[in-house]
């Protein structure tokens, strides 16, 4: 898939922006941007698919896997890359009455921008660009993850614990 394909959903996750960053194509990526990313210590909370990537050309087969199942963009700060937004898509296979759209949100952030603020920054984001549109954004955090944790809290995500996970949630109606 090339950057202006599509294989689901309206990829409206481009027009994010920040003060602090812009979205872009993760195929735009530096080779070295998504070593960083993909460091054992950034993906360490993250689903199984995110470990072991030793080299470019699996990262890269892994994104293009993952965009065939969720909107997936990259954030880019003063021309570097610095992390990766990831949003299911709507389950249009199930239109049960009263049903509000759920996609389910990950992100991650390359180390050396830990602690300054671009999490918080990117789901202020994305509540823009949802807010009033029904849809809920939805995302699992490990309880190890406290960091992740405060700032899901912080913008306004209520969690229900599950486990070993705590699933967070924000309803675009109610903010």
């Amino acid at each position: 898939m090339g950057h202006g394909a599509q294989s689901r959903g309206s990829l409206r996750l481009l027009d994010l922006q920040s003060p602090r960053f812009r979205a872009g194509h993760w195929q735009d990526l530096s080779a070295a941007d998504l070593e960083l990313l993909f460091a054992p210590e950034v993906t360490r909370w993250l689903p199984g698919g995110f470990h072991g990537l030793a080299d470019d050309a699996a990262r890269r087969q892994f994104l293009e896997a993952m965009s065939g199942e969720a909107e997936t963009v990259a954030l880019f700060a003063d021309g570097w890359g610095i992390g990766l937004l990831i949003l299911s898509y709507e389950d249009t296979g199930r239109s049960e009455p009263g049903r509000r759209p759920t996609r389910h949100i990950g992100y991650l952030l390359a180390q050396h921008v830990w602690g300054q603020g671009y999490a918080s920054a990117l789901l202020q984001a994305v509540q823009a660009l949802f807010r009033g549109s029904g849809t809920i954004i939805s995302g699992g955090v490990m309880d190890e993850n406290a960091a992740s944790a405060r700032v899901l809290e912080k913008a306004g995500f209520r969690g229900s614990r599950n486990g070993a996970e705590t699933t967070y949630c924000w309803d675009s109606c109610e903010s």
